[in-house]
């Protein structure tokens, strides 16, 4: 009975008793007040969506891409990136097993499509939950979608993308609340907080769902408007930006073509007057920001802007 009393006084506190996997888990996540930092002796699996340095910055997972969001001007900020393949097997361990550096070049502008073809007229609805491959590299901004039902105030809606591929494991997963709800069979766009990339040929599965009921965290699937052309399937358009990857030209790529070769000066260099001879008889498409006319191109051209890529 006095245990009772006292777990009932720590509720009514604001308090509550620590369980068993609570304090388990305290064992290994620990508070140094002498350099103020929480430091954590077990690797710490996040939500997708989750790393905020303070109100600066969002480090998010995008499918095929991580970006990292300024909060301040809610720009969405992508390295370039590199790879290593697994070297524990022997197929990665020659070059092959090296992916060379890549910039992400997107399209121009920021388009809709209806990828499951037009919406049915009249309405027909289906319980929201299809799986379909990317026609092409896609990164995805936003959806438009009309739910059958009305979506009262303060409805806590999620968005799931899965990859298929992968074991069922998610890629996105989006929580959004609707504080002045919705009417019935009207349409709305959903935008993500962060892009969604999926390479071509990939299959995910997508879900909008709804809580069952305030402060659950139980959500169940929404069904939304039909396809047309597929009875089986729901409506969907699209905001989207199709990507490639183009590999990054490197210092060490340029003075290895035989033109470079053939072409050094005798201080072993290749100075400025020589790069548009350069780029005119390679047919590169590509243009640097110069920052000296006097500096040797060996010297500086691993700080010169890229400022159009093929």
């Amino acid at each position: 009975m006095a245990k009772l009393r006292h777990w009932v006084k720590g509720l009514k506190e604001g308090n509550r008793p620590v369980g068993i996997s609570e304090t388990s888990t305290l064992k290994h996540i620990k508070y140094q007040p002498n350099v103020d930092q929480v430091v954590a002796t077990r690797p710490i699996t996040t939500t997708l969506n989750s790393l905020f340095l303070g109100g600066q910055h969002k480090m998010s997972s995008g499918g095929e891409n991580i970006f990292f969001n300024n909060l301040t001007t809610n720009t969405r900020w992508y390295p370039m990136w590199g790879g290593l393949k697994n070297q524990e097997l022997p197929e990665n361990q020659d070059a092959s097993g090296f992916i060379h550096p890549s910039a992400r070049i997107y399209s121009d502008s920021l388009v809709s499509a209806e990828f499951t073809g037009p919406e049915s007229i009249p309405f027909r609805w289906i319980m929201s939950g299809s799986t379909n491959p990317a026609p092409f590299n896609v990164s995805v901004h936003g959806v438009t979608l009309r739910p059958r039902d009305p979506l009262l105030s303060g409805t806590k809606m999620k968005y799931v993308i899965r990859d298929v591929n992968e074991e069922g494991i998610d890629i996105y997963n989006q929580i959004l609340f609707l504080p002045e709800g919705l009417p019935a069979e009207v349409e709305f766009n959903w935008w993500f907080d962060h892009p969604v990339e999926v390479k071509e040929g990939v299959s995910t599965f997508a879900q909008i769902q709804k809580e069952i009921s305030p402060n659950t965290d139980i959500f169940e699937p929404l069904y939304i408007s039909g396809s047309q052309i597929n009875p089986d399937q729901t409506y969907s358009r699209l905001f989207f930006r199709s990507f490639g990857d183009s590999d990054i030209t490197l210092k060490e790529d340029l003075l290895q073509t035989e033109w470079a070769l053939a072409n050094l000066h005798d201080d072993n260099t290749l100075h400025f007057e020589d790069l548009s001879m350069f780029i005119t008889e390679l047919g590169i498409p590509i243009l640097f920001q110069l920052v000296s006319q006097t500096e040797a191109l060996t010297d500086i051209i691993t700080r010169l802007e890229i400022l159009e890529a093929p």
